[in-house]
């Protein structure tokens, strides 16, 4: 279950399971002089236009009808099955595949190494890994100006201030110089950070500055070039709440009493019960939405947050 509180977006996550090998590939091999293989180049197909090396490799079969499965597992010297399930994600992509699949598709030196970081960003069981090379993966993605809006997208989840400037751009006489943003939303904030999401909040296209020079907030739905995978947003999501957290400690020494509210309770629920719950949840976070949507102009940006987790472990064989 992913919930955000985005007025007007939403996320659409798309089936990584969209190619078979019987769709039309292809069968041949690929020519070479019979010892030592051509392998293709992979340049009819821009890597770096991808945050996901599955959809990647769709791309890649399906550039040229001689790629297949079939002639994609003996240039790597493995099953047809075997290729078939990392790339419907049945299969983890193993550390000792890489490096056969990398050449199989012709991947440069730069090439593999990006791909070594979007296979862990999608692969890998440690969640510091994959935000580490989520961190390069952005980077990279960044430097080379390369599917800019699924990089603006996964800035949008991970990072609390997105959604704060939206907000405090609803505002009257908001005028989008990043020092009075700073001023409004606090000096834990550079420069450089506050340029860069109004930046990405543009390309996506929720935020813009008409000829007159007002800031205007769209109401969009991020759909076709903004969609990343239901993994990366988990990944984004893993490095906001604990930002949210942060921001929530914080903020009962920085903001007087009478500016906030706290409250939390600890209640003892049968199991049956929690879809209950969460539907409350749900419910609850709706009616803010709405809320703030039917009220007067906005002074101010607030953080609601609700959380609901069990401080109990599960009775082993329950």
């Amino acid at each position: 279950e992913i919930s955000l509180g985005l007025v007007g977006s939403e996320m659409c996550i798309r089936d990584r399971h969209s190619i078979a090998d019987e769709s039309g590939l292809g069968t041949q091999a690929w020519p070479g002089d019979g010892c030592h293989p051509r392998y293709p180049p992979a340049m009819d197909i821009d890597l770096y236009a991808f945050t996901d090396f599955r959809e990647f490799l769709v791309s890649w079969l399906k550039a040229r009808p001689q790629r297949s499965y079939g002639s994609l597992a003996k240039k790597m010297g493995c099953s047809k099955s075997l290729v078939a399930a990392i790339v419907t994600g049945d299969r983890v992509l193993q550390d000792h595949w890489i490096a056969p699949l990398v050449r199989a598709t012709g991947l440069d030196e730069a090439e593999a190494r990006y791909f070594r970081d979007l296979v862990e960003v999608m692969d890998s069981s440690h969640r510091d890994r994959r935000q580490a090379a989520m961190t390069r993966v952005t980077g990279t993605q960044r430097f080379r100006k390369a599917n800019s809006a699924s990089v603006a997208t996964w800035r949008l989840y991970s990072c609390w201030y997105y959604g704060a400037i939206l907000e405090l751009a609803r505002s009257p006489g908001f005028n989008g110089v990043p020092a009075d943003i700073i001023a409004r939303l606090g000096p834990a904030l550079t420069l450089e950070q506050v340029e860069e999401a109004l930046e990405s909040l543009r390309e996506l296209g929720l935020l813009r500055q008409e000829p007159t020079g007002e800031w205007t907030v769209s109401e969009v739905v991020l759909t076709s070039g903004h969609e990343i995978h239901k993994e990366l947003v988990n990944l984004a999501l893993y490095r906001l709440y604990p930002e949210l957290l942060e921001l929530a400690v914080e903020s009962l020494d920085r903001v007087p009493g009478e500016r906030r509210r706290f409250a939390f309770a600890t209640v003892g629920i049968p199991r049956a019960a929690l879809p209950d719950y969460k539907r409350l949840v749900s419910s609850f976070m709706e009616q803010v939405i709405a809320l703030s949507t039917k009220e007067g102009e906005v002074e101010e940006v607030y953080q609601i947050g609700v959380q609901l987790f069990p401080v109990t472990n599960e009775v082993e064989g329950d």
